[in-house]
């Protein structure tokens, strides 16, 4: 299981690993992706059961076969927004927020850190 899963779930008292990682199965099956993030109030930990739903971030290595898909596992609803690498790039220049909420404060669920880190570097200097 990987660091951000543990981290999140350490987190919020209400979600679980293993209900992370099904909902991260979910958003990554038919993707090719270089990374996927937690962000919302699962990353900050005021993840709510009942209340709260699951937001992830899905950067994908080229154009992403769908902008944002919902799904639903046991502790609620999981909305995934899917962008490849230029377009989250280009989103964090412009000051989008959920993109700039995913890279600066959200929890890598999935990917490379360094490819992650260079995305970070590009955007800001760009």
């Amino acid at each position: 299981m990987s660091k951000g899963l543990l981290e999140a779930a350490r987190r919020n008292r209400s979600l679980t690993a293993e209900e992370l990682a099904q909902a991260l199965e979910q958003d990554l099956r038919g993707v090719e992706a270089a990374a996927a993030y937690l962000l919302g109030s699962a990353a900050r930990g005021r993840f709510v059961r009942g209340l709260s739903d699951i937001d992830i971030l899905v950067v994908t290595r080229g154009p992403p076969s769908w902008r944002g898909r919902t799904a639903h596992v046991e502790a609620g609803d999981v909305n995934a927004v899917y962008m490849s690498l230029e377009e989250a790039c280009a989103a964090y220049r412009r000051g989008n927020n959920l993109v700039r909420e995913a890279l600066d404060e959200g929890i890598l669920l999935a990917g490379d850190q360094s490819t992650v880190d260079e995305s970070r570097r590009v955007a800001q200097t760009t």
